[in-house]
């Protein structure tokens, strides 16, 4: 026989005395419900803990994969970038030029990635009994994490791109 009582920690020796009063041949657990709820939360909190791991892991591989297309972008249009170089463009459109293709890139990730993401937590949170409603928050810091992460990325490697000694590059090939 299993008793929960809403009750402090100490009143588990006194309801079980008063339990084996009535019902001495059943065996008998009582374990206050902050007991109870404590060991089921620790299960929870380690899920969740693994979560989060994961999805820091997750985001550290793809910012390492962002980082390295950003820099094989620079480095396979060094060439042209230094003869934009020779014929006058300016460091700050040099600049320009590489970081473009990477903000429609993101654009089009953020625009597709928070539809995709907020129909389908609708669905899924749709499914509980509580009639949860997902939250705008979530997909904003994911929409920041992308931004920050694209950006600084791309924008990095353009900035080298930039201060680029044209003539020493173009002299060398």
């Amino acid at each position: 026989m299993n008793l929960l009582k809403h009750s402090a920690d100490g009143d588990a020796a006194r309801i079980r005395q008063l339990v084996q009063q009535d019902f001495a041949e059943a065996p008998l657990e009582a374990d206050p419900v902050t007991t109870v709820l404590r060991d089921y939360f620790k299960a929870q909190e380690l899920s969740n803990k693994r979560l989060l791991v994961s999805t820091g892991f997750a985001l550290l591989l793809a910012a390492i994969g962002v980082y390295g297309l950003a820099a094989q972008t620079a480095r396979v249009r060094l060439r042209e970038l230094a003869i934009r170089r020779v014929f006058g463009a300016t460091g700050w459109q040099l600049f320009a030029l590489l970081l473009k293709p990477a903000m429609v890139l993101m654009v089009f990730a953020i625009t597709f990635g928070s539809l995709f993401g907020w129909l389908l937590g609708e669905k899924w949170l749709a499914s509980y009994a509580e009639k949860v409603n997902p939250q705008f928050m979530p997909v904003l810091l994911a929409i920041g994490v992308v931004v920050v992460t694209i950006g600084l990325s791309y924008a990095s490697q353009a900035w080298k791109a930039a201060k680029v000694n044209s003539t020493e590059l173009l002299r060398e090939s």
